[in-house]
């Protein structure tokens, strides 16, 4: 791999703050003053970054890749590593380092673009001193792991013998159905055809998503970044990126959003399309893109309940709420019917409202929402966005207030799931309720939910426990450097 790199930061050089940390190879002084607007100056993750991380959890926090077209030629690629490099000399946190490679542009085959991902040659420093004294190679000579992850990834492995993911990999769940195999043909279709593809995946998945498109496309005909949210999808299309990485918590407000890209969710189980993959073309070297004119079915694309007024069908789990909804005891809160239609108002309820409010609606003490639109999108299968979600926050509700979600929880078969469905939407239960320190022990021991809910309340104990502990190594870390000034002094 040649060509030229720099680093860009806060940095405490000169006058400090945002700045060109270092400058290797044939890089003139334009090329580097137009690469600088291209580093990120925030990592907006999804998760808190400790103060003082250890190296587990530094190995752990989010890497946002890139690789777009250069400002000043649409046919040379640009590399980007970032990473959250803590505090800066001023002490203010969320300093980012960005590691920019360009590549030779006269022998653009020398990088690989795919191996550059977690190469353990690009500095990820932590800390205003790691990030001052940093040395960035010119080349990348020792290739990351990512691209003997991927059949790993997509195939799956033999449980009994253990993960053969590393850190930070090691947590992604296996899955031997072929399935990922599939959505990543799929995804390099659409690049294919032109189209801007907006994926929401755990940020650890998006690497190997990304080299698992790559396999599929050609590196001069593809572009992305493996970690972005919302408001910068826009910016990050703008500069040619054609596979953008979401966190999976960003999908409904990037539908809402995003119109004018094609925004999937990896983590739905989707229909079994493995007759369209037969019918595409396997990429070789002399192909520039993948491109195939036969129409191709959505494998994402989500099982959603009709977008028009309920017809019950005559299916027991329908007579279900129909009967209940005639009821004479049923609660004044419901409404008549249900419309299965969500719009902009269901959509920012379901992605910001909080537990509290989920808890308030559920029990009819706010006019803002209603159950019966909460119950229509509990009507979505857990396998879709609107199912998902508002299965997390009815759960996250009831732990909060135990015995809130009764007018829903009372139809068991809504909150029936496989292991790995509810192993999922139990974590994001647990962040839904990060902020509260303490839940109250299950209510009803009869209700459908019961047993979920110890779980999830379990959980959300161990949770809260690894974190006051860390918070405690913080600040054990901090005392002896505060004595030590103090005595100076």
């Amino acid at each position: 791999m040649t060509g030229a790199a720099m680093s860009f930061g806060s940095f405490s050089k000169g006058a400090g703050g945002w700045q060109i940390g270092q400058q290797v190879g044939a890089l003139t002084d334009d090329q580097a003053r137009a690469l600088q607007p291209l580093a990120p100056t925030q990592l907006s993750s999804t998760t808190a970054v400790p103060t003082y991380p250890s190296r587990e959890e530094r190995t752990r926090l989010v890497r946002r890749y890139a690789w777009i077209p250069a400002p000043w030629d649409d046919h040379q690629r640009v590399f980007l590593a970032s990473v959250p490099a803590g505090a800066d000399a001023t002490g203010r946190q969320g300093n980012v380092f960005t590691y920019i490679h360009l590549p030779d542009a006269a022998d653009p085959a020398s990088f690989d673009v795919v191996d550059a991902l977690y190469s353990p040659d690009i500095p990820t420093p932590f800390g205003s001193r790691e990030t001052d004294t940093a040395q960035i190679p010119e080349q990348l000579r020792t290739p990351g792991p990512v691209r003997d992850l991927v059949g790993f990834f997509l195939d799956g492995w033999d449980d009994a013998a253990g993960t053969p993911l590393p850190e930070p990999f090691s947590t992604i769940p296996n899955t031997t159905t072929g399935q990922r195999r599939i959505n990543a043909r799929y995804i390099a279709h659409l690049i294919a055809e032109g189209k801007t593809v907006v994926l929401a995946t755990p940020i650890h998945e998006a690497v190997l998503w990304v080299a698992a498109v790559a396999e599929e496309l050609t590196q001069a005909a593809f572009s992305f970044s493996t970690f972005e949210r919302v408001n910068t999808v826009v910016d990050a299309t703008n500069r040619g990126a054609q596979l953008v990485c979401i966190p999976p918590q960003d999908v409904i407000r990037a539908r809402l959003d995003l119109d004018q890209v094609e925004v999937l969710l990896s983590t739905e189980d989707y229909p079994a399309v493995e007759s369209v993959v037969d019918k595409l073309p396997v990429a070789t070297p002399t192909d520039p893109v993948l491109v195939d004119a036969t129409p191709i079915s959505n494998p994402f694309e989500e099982t959603e309940a009709p977008r028009t007024e309920v017809e019950f069908p005559a299916d027991t789990a329908w007579k279900d709420i129909q009967s209940y909804l005639k009821r004479e005891d049923t609660p004044t809160y419901f409404t008549p019917g249900i419309t299965v239609k969500p719009g902009p108002p269901d959509r920012i309820f379901l992605a910001e409202a909080t537990p509290e409010q989920w808890a308030q609606v559920l029990q009819g003490q706010d006019d803002a929402f209603t159950v019966s639109r909460i119950l229509a999108l509990l009507l979505f299968p857990p396998t879709t966005a609107y199912g998902r979600q508002s299965r997390v926050k009815v759960l996250a509700a009831e732990a909060l207030h135990p015995g809130c979600s009764e007018a829903v929880t009372r139809f068991e078969w809504l909150f029936d799931f496989t292991a790995e469905q509810w192993d999922s939407l139990k974590r994001e239960a647990v962040h839904e309720l990060q902020d509260y320190p303490h839940l109250p022990q299950p209510g009803n021991p009869y209700s459908p939910v019961h047993d979920l809910m110890a779980e999830i309340v379990q959980e959300h104990a161990a949770y809260i426990g690894r974190r006051d502990e860390l918070a405690s190594i913080s600040r054990k870390r901090t005392g002896p450097f505060t004595s030590k000034s103090a005595g100076r002094n």
